[in-house]
């Protein structure tokens, strides 16, 4: 077997990959596995590969044929347990995350995405206990502490809510996500005035940052400004028209400012706060973020944003696959952060 050749190629396919040249890093890997199919560096690398195409059923695949040939890898149960998340089998996501956190229980970025599962699952004891553990490893991890309060959130624990996304805020200012969930909290404890406020910090830094769009047209419509309401939602829909409520708080909105207040007066018993009729927002979790590959150390992680748009299928070589889907500029995506093995 020609292992310097072996390694020479992992070592330009790293190269390629830490430099976001994701085309050139899959041809390489196909080439080493091409020598070596039972590479598990190789295997590992493209599966990621997989994941930032969308080929989720493949890294699955790949993950799975890794496995096979070493099962005491930490990093494989944890690459495989975001593509089996990604798929909505988030039962089997949860085994494989337990099975890379018994043998290493020490990674704050597995306990995080492990957490962020069982939130999903609402199994929200779970998740702040996950999200506490990472945070014992990594105390300015905002992500996790900005997820430690959604979970609160659920939990209708909202002051709570708002001091966690406090300490994110704290570390990053310029957490949008936190920003807009912050403000979802505000609302909650009707302090709709901080809340716009908060609103408006969001905006400053992304103005199409929907949550704060629509969390804008809540605090205005509890204050009975309806007018400015039914423009923050006429706001929101443009940006998202399929936005939940939006539109029928905006026609709301609208018809007390025909009418006149009095109708709100007279309607208010039945009215619930916002989100209307019983609905609360559910925080935007911050799980995903844009990638940021890194170069120093043994142990590499990429964190990148997730996009729920339509992805191909997989058929027939999974390897080949992953190759030829990026013969065309994609978006690069997964939810987790992912340590790998090159």
């Amino acid at each position: 077997m020609p292992g310097n050749a072996v390694a020479q190629l992992l070592a330009q396919a790293a190269s390629h990959y830490q430099a976001g040249q994701l085309r050139e890093a899959s041809q390489l890997s196909r080439q080493v596995l091409a020598l070596d199919p039972q590479n598990i560096a190789a295997l590992h690398l493209t599966g990621l590969l997989a994941l930032q195409a969308g080929l989720d059923d493949a890294a699955i695949d790949i993950f799975t044929s890794a496995i096979r040939l070493k099962d005491d890898i930490a990093d494989l149960h944890a690459a495989i347990a975001e593509a089996l998340q990604r798929t909505g089998r988030l039962d089997e996501a949860v085994r494989h995350f337990q099975r890379a956190i018994a043998l290493d229980p020490d990674d704050a970025a597995t306990l995080y995405n492990f957490a962020n599962v069982l939130l999903k699952l609402t199994r929200y004891d779970e998740a702040l206990a996950g999200y506490d553990r990472a945070l014992a490893l990594q105390p300015r991890f905002a992500q996790a502490i900005h997820n430690r309060g959604n979970t609160l959130f659920e939990l209708q624990r909202y002051g709570e809510a708002l001091a966690d996304y406090d300490r994110a805020l704290a570390i990053n200012p310029r957490f949008v996500q936190a920003l807009g969930n912050r403000a979802n909290a505000l609302v909650q404890l009707r302090r709709y005035d901080e809340a716009l406020a908060t609103c408006e910090q969001a905006l400053a830094i992304d103005s199409r940052h929907v949550p704060a769009l629509a969390m804008r047209g809540n605090a205005f419509y509890e204050l009975r400004r309806f007018g400015e309401a039914a423009a923050a939602f006429q706001q929101t829909l443009a940006v998202d028209p399929d936005y939940p409520y939006a539109e029928g708080r905006a026609l709301t909105a609208g018809c007390c400012v025909a009418i006149g207040p009095d109708t709100r007066r007279r309607s208010r018993r039945s009215s619930t706060r916002s989100p209307p009729a019983g609905a609360r927002l559910h925080p935007l979790c911050s799980c995903t973020c844009r990638i940021r590959p890194r170069r120093a150390g043994n142990a590499r992680k990429s964190t990148i944003a997730t996009d729920t748009s339509d992805h191909p299928r997989r058929s027939g070589d999974p390897v080949a696959l992953i190759t030829s889907a990026f013969a065309s500029p994609i978006c690069p995506q997964t939810s987790a952060t992912i340590r790998w093995l090159i």
